[in-house]
C-alpha cells in the first residue's frame, strides 16, 4: 500500500476514473517542523471517481490550519471518493463542492473539518465520525456501518436495517439539523453522575423523528443510579415508539415526550407502574380467554 500526499501547497488533479491505485494512502499534507506549507495541499477529483485505501491529513497544528488541506471536485460532473479502510484514520481537511463520500472497510475514518460537499454519504462498513461539520450536503444513508461523532450534519440521515447511529465517541451529541429516519439501531451509551440526571449519548434531530422502524439499544457497564437520562431530543417525532429496545435498564422505562420534545430513560411514578401492572394483566386476562 503506497501513500499518496498532495503537501507543500501542491495542486493535484486526477486525469482519469480511478488514477490512484485502489489501496493506496490518501494523507492529505505532510508534516513539517519549520513549514507552513508542507500542511497545505488541493486534491481537485476533476469530476472522475477515486477509490482509495485510506484517508488521512498530515500537518502541523502549531503552523497551519487544516483547512488549508481541500479535496474539491471542480467539475460539474459529481465525483465519488470511496474510502475502504481497514485501519482508523482522521481527515480534519475539507471536502467541498460537487463530491460524493462512501465509506467502506471496517476502521474508523473521523471528519473533523468544515465540509460542505453537495453529494450524498454513504456509510456501507466500519464507522463515519462525523466531528467536524458538513452542511449543504445531499441525504446520508447508513446502509451497513455506523454514523457516529459529536459534529453537525445538515443533511437528512436515513438509517437503514443493519445500519446505527451512535452518537459522540465515548459519551456525546451528535446534531443532525434535518430529519432522521431510523430502521435500524440507535446506540446509546449511558453512565451515572451525581444529580438526577445522568449522563448518556445524545442524538438531537433538528427536525422529524421517524422511529416507526427502529431499535435502540443502551450500553452501560454499571447498574443505573439517576432517576433520568436524556437520549435524544427532536422538533417532532412519530407518534408511537421504538419498534424494539435492547438491554433495557432494570426499573427504567422510556418517556417519548420527556420536557416536551426529550426522549428519556425514567424511573415511572408509582401510578405509572400501577398502569402498567394492570394493563399486564389484563392481556394476560384476554390471552387466557382464548
Amino acid at each position: 500500500m503506497g501513500t499518496f500526499n498532495p503537501g507543500w501547497t501542491m495542486k493535484a488533479n486526477i486525469g482519469a476514473a480511478d488514477a490512484l491505485p485502489t489501496n493506496v494512502v490518501l494523507a492529505m499534507g505532510q508534516f513539517s517542523g519549520s513549514s507552513a506549507s508542507a500542511g497545505q495541499g488541493t486534491l481537485n477529483l476533476n469530476g472522475f471517481d477515486v477509490t482509495v485505501g485510506q484517508l488521512r491529513s498530515d500537518y502541523n497544528a502549531a503552523l497551519t490550519n487544516p483547512s488549508n488541506l481541500v479535496i474539491r471536485n471542480a467539475s460539474a460532473t459529481m465525483s465519488k471518493l470511496t474510502v475502504n479502510q481497514a485501519a482508523n484514520s482522521s481527515y480534519m481537511g475539507r471536502l467541498i463542492e460537487n463530491v460524493s463520500l462512501v465509506k467502506g472497510g471496517a476502521g474508523t475514518l473521523n471528519l473533523g473539518g468544515l465540509n460542505s460537499y453537495v453529494g450524498t454519504t454513504l456509510v456501507s462498513n466500519g464507522t463515519l465520525a462525523v466531528n467536524g461539520t458538513h452542511l449543504g450536503g445531499d441525504a446520508y444513508t447508513i446502509a451497513g456501518g455506523i454514523l457516529s461523532g459529536t459534529g453537525l450534519i445538515g443533511s437528512a440521515v436515513h438509517v437503514l436495517a443493519g445500519g446505527a447511529v451512535a452518537p459522540g465517541n465515548a459519551i456525546g451529541m451528535l446534531s443532525i439539523d434535518n430529519s432522521v429516519d431510523l430502521d435500524g439501531v440507535l446506540q446509546i451509551e449511558l453512565a451515572n453522575t451525581g444529580g438526577p440526571a445522568g449522563l448518556g449519548d445524545i442524538l438531537d434531530v433538528n427536525g422529524f423523528f421517524d422511529i416507526t422502524n427502529g431499535t435502540v439499544q443502551f450500553v452501560y457497564s454499571d447498574a443505573l443510579t439517576n432517576d433520568f437520562y436524556i437520549f435524544s431530543q427532536y422538533d417532532s417525532i412519530t407518534a408511537g415508539q421504538f419498534l424494539d429496545v435492547l438491554n433495557l435498564p432494570s426499573g427504567y422505562m422510556i418517556d417519548y415526550a420527556f420536557n416536551g420534545n426529550q426522549i428519556a430513560l425514567v424511573i415511572p411514578e408509582p401510578s405509572t407502574w400501577a398502569l402498567l401492572l394492570v394493563g399486564l394483566v389484563l392481556t394476560i386476562a384476554r390471552r387466557r380467554r382464548r
